[in-house]
């Protein structure tokens, strides 16, 4: 039975990337979470195993016990950009670099302003600060693009070509790169700022009013943004592989049951216009980790394949008469799948004395040379 829910997740990852026409499921319309319920343990190690290698994958570290559940949902999202971008991408790939997680995880949680320095040094501090954990997210990027660059310089006429005019245009686009830029602009529209300044004036004015919720949901704002900027126009053309969440046992451990929910947040929210989604996959036992809004009834594996379009349809059905002012909650985008089927059913005791209660017909002798 799992078999059939790993062959259509191949399909929304776009393992498979040549065999394409059937891998879409209507992924445009948006986002969607596949809750895996009454998994015994051995499909997530079996699954992974077929991903290693091939997909970019993150997976939900074990959390800590610790009184603050912020700190642990805070080191749940970073274990699975960590491994998302560097120990689970395939190793042909770029990795997934996650520059605007960093920069706000560091300006929420990390950074706090020195002793004895006055608001302008603490903002140059800040400014600095995220300037440098910007870089570290991107630290194994441009060392694996200039060693494909070199290759590709490699042969004679390209080297030749180079060495001109091509080759001092690209050192001046050198010196004037700015690898922070492209983040901080994402924060500048965040937080509706038009300069850096008054970006980390804003994050620093802001951060200690801010609710644990709040925070958590720039982190995964970000988060979603950093994977929308990697998979660009050409990767979507070239149908690239997926990245892929691993977020087990959402219902026995709070935090990842909270990256869940903030996820469908902000699928909702400042993150439902974005063209490419990983595919966030969550395990749980058999309801126990129902959505809190829209839900729907887990559907076997071999139905899956059909109830993820039917939900976008339904989704889209909902939102055109909650647009005609119909009061009817959207559904939700948790798929849910049950992997254990129902027992097979005991005969009721009323048929089982029934049955013991029969005379049976007795057995008549066999006939002599007859074989038993």
């Amino acid at each position: 039975m799992s078999g059939q829910v790993d062959a259509v997740l191949e399909r929304l990852a776009v393992r498979n990337r040549l065999h394409g026409g059937r891998a879409r499921f209507g992924r445009r319309a948006g986002a969607l979470v596949v809750q895996i319920e009454g998994d015994d343990g051995s499909w997530l190690p079996g699954w992974l195993d077929r991903c290693r290698g091939v997909l970019p994958v993150g997976v939900a570290d074990a959390a800590e016990p610790g009184p603050d559940e912020d700190q642990q949902v805070v080191a749940q999202l970073r274990t699975m950009t960590d491994g998302c971008g560097f120990q689970g991408r395939p190793p042909y790939a770029l990795p997934v670099v996650f520059p605007r997680f960093a920069a706000a995880r560091t300006a929420l949680y990390a950074w706090r302003p020195g002793d004895g320095q006055n608001q302008h040094e603490q903002l140059n501090d800040l400014m600095s600060t995220l300037k440098e954990a910007i870089a570290q997210a991107k630290r194994l990027t441009l060392p694996t693009a200039k060693r494909h660059m070199a290759t590709a310089l490699g042969t004679p006429h390209v080297a030749a070509l180079v060495s001109g005019v091509v080759g001092a245009v690209l050192d001046l686009v050198h010196v004037v790169r700015f690898p922070h830029r492209r983040a901080m602009r994402w924060f500048r529209h965040a937080v509706n700022t038009r300069t850096d300044a008054e970006t980390c004036l804003a994050l620093w004015l802001r951060w200690a009013r801010w609710t644990p919720e709040r925070k958590q949901e720039l982190l995964v704002d970000a988060l979603l943004a950093d994977i929308e900027a990697h998979y660009g126009l050409f990767r979507r053309l070239n149908r690239v592989r997926r990245p892929v969440f691993f977020l087990p046992d959402v219902d026995t451990c709070p935090a990842r049951g909270t990256v869940r929910d903030r996820l469908l947040a902000a699928y909702n929210g400042e993150s439902k216009e974005l063209r490419a989604y990983p595919v966030v996959i969550t395990t749980c036992r058999p309801d126990a980790a129902t959505p809190p809004d829209g839900a729907r009834p887990a559907v076997p594996p071999d139905r899956l394949a059909h109830e993820i379009p039917a939900r976008f349809s339904e989704r889209r059905q909902v939102a055109k008469r909650r647009a005609e002012g119909f009061d009817e909650p959207l559904p939700s985008r948790v798929v849910r799948v049950a992997l254990q089927s129902a027992p097979a059913q005991q005969p009721q005791r009323s048929q089982r004395l029934r049955q013991s209660q029969e005379p049976q017909e007795p057995q008549r002798p066999a006939a002599p040379g007859s074989r038993p």
